[in-house]
């Protein structure tokens, strides 16, 4: 068994690490908070972090990361918190995001989103 396989938190934010997110991240199961905030990473969202069923708090802000938010992430049904903000994030926002039950904060502002915004947003509900 693997020595951090009972990590429940990862918190790196504010560094100058760079790079892409490591796949096996998203292959810890206990994980319930991943903060990677203000470093230098860049390429994809890897679409393994739907496999952290677990996770409460994803925050990828401040960072390099670019193509789309995997639709896959939706299958993370618990995250309350999750921020992709200030990075290079394009294409359309899917409509799987607004399936995050548990979700309270979403920040994805200063990307490059384009499209319309999910029709299913119409049915959110102020806490």
């Amino acid at each position: 068994m693997d020595a951090l396989s009972k990590l429940s938190s990862l918190s790196l934010s504010n560094n100058l690490l760079s790079g892409q997110i490591p796949v096996p991240v998203g292959n810890d199961f206990n994980l319930a908070v991943v903060l990677l905030r203000n470093n230098e990473l860049n390429g994809l969202i890897p679409n393994e972090l739907s496999a952290l069923s677990n996770l409460e708090e994803l925050d990828l802000g401040m960072n390099q990361l670019s193509g789309g938010i995997p639709p896959d992430l939706a299958n993370c049904s618990r995250p309350s918190y999750l921020s992709l903000n200030r990075n290079n994030v394009m294409g359309e926002i899917p409509v799987e995001v607004s399936q995050l039950e548990q979700l309270h904060e979403l920040f994805l502002q200063q990307n490059a989103f384009q499209g319309t915004i999910p029709s299913s947003w119409g049915n959110l509900t102020l806490l």
